[in-house]
């Protein structure tokens, strides 16, 4: 399957050689975008294919650029790869037969809903095969509204599609204070742990990723408030040794390829 045409790819390869360009209005590059989008994309691939040949239990891609509105043509909103859609396909290649993709992110992943229109392998809520979105009337949601939404909504059809596989296009523009978004998620700590509690609980048995995420969204949910004390704190945190060779094969092939071009 496709995730990408060669003219996308080859138009995101060639802001390689420029100084800056645009691809819309609020989708720029450097010279150094699109390895970074391939950097980005092979991680989530890389990082599907560990968990589901057992090498982790769960994991969380920390990347740029983002991905869900990179579609089959078009780099747009910020994106020039769709990560999410890439770590789906390397789950399947690993074994997942199903893989659900929920995309919490205020702004439709119409990117990868598009890649993955009637796909009956892929699921998606909130954009993506079987593809299920949820719209908000008005701004300002908060905690209780995303409360209701996932369990009248997400988790039933989530228990239904039954997936071997969850990803999670993490978008975080739903929180308090973001000024695009405009909402008012995760007020507080008790709020968070709510929510995060009732995802799990609907999570049991799946494996996953979050972009991306897995089982315990509550765990994923710790390790990224860990990840933000240490990076406002100036420290990077450790890789694991299997990912940290991953990503230094992946950037000497990439480097390589740049030699052979």
């Amino acid at each position: 399957m496709q995730i990408h045409s060669m003219e996308h790819v080859n138009a995101v390869k060639a802001t390689s050689y420029m100084l800056s360009s645009y691809f819309t209005s609020d989708t720029y590059a450097n010279g150094h975008s699109a390895r970074a989008a391939r950097l980005a994309a092979g991680l989530c691939a890389d990082l599907a294919s560990a968990i589901m040949q057992g090498h982790a239990r769960n994991g969380f891609a920390l990347v740029r650029p983002p991905g869900h509105h990179a579609g089959l043509k078009q780099p747009m909103g910020f994106c020039l790869h769709n990560n999410a859609a890439v770590a789906a396909l390397a789950a399947q290649a690993a074994g997942a037969d199903r893989v659900l993709i929920v995309d919490w992110d205020v702004h439709h992943g119409n990117g990868t809903q598009e890649i993955f229109e009637g796909n009956r392998t892929i699921g998606g809520l909130g954009a993506e095969g079987y593809s299920v979105n949820i719209p908000w009337k008005c701004g300002g949601i908060g905690d209780n509204d995303y409360l209701f939404a996932f369990e009248q909504v997400v988790l039933p059809i989530a228990l239904q599609f039954a997936p071997d596989f969850t990803i999670i296009s993490a978008g975080f523009d739903a929180a308090q204070g973001d000024p695009l978004g405009g909402c008012s998620v995760f007020e507080d700590e008790q709020d968070a742990t709510r929510y995060c509690d009732l995802l799990q609980g609907g999570g049991e048995g799946c494996e996953g990723v979050a972009e991306l995420e897995a089982s315990s969204v509550f765990d994923l949910c710790r390790k990224m408030r860990a990840l933000a004390v240490l990076f406002r704190r100036g420290r990077t945190p450790p890789l694991p040794d299997n990912l940290k060779l991953n990503l230094k094969a992946r950037k000497r092939s990439l480097e390589d390829n740049e030699e052979l071009n």
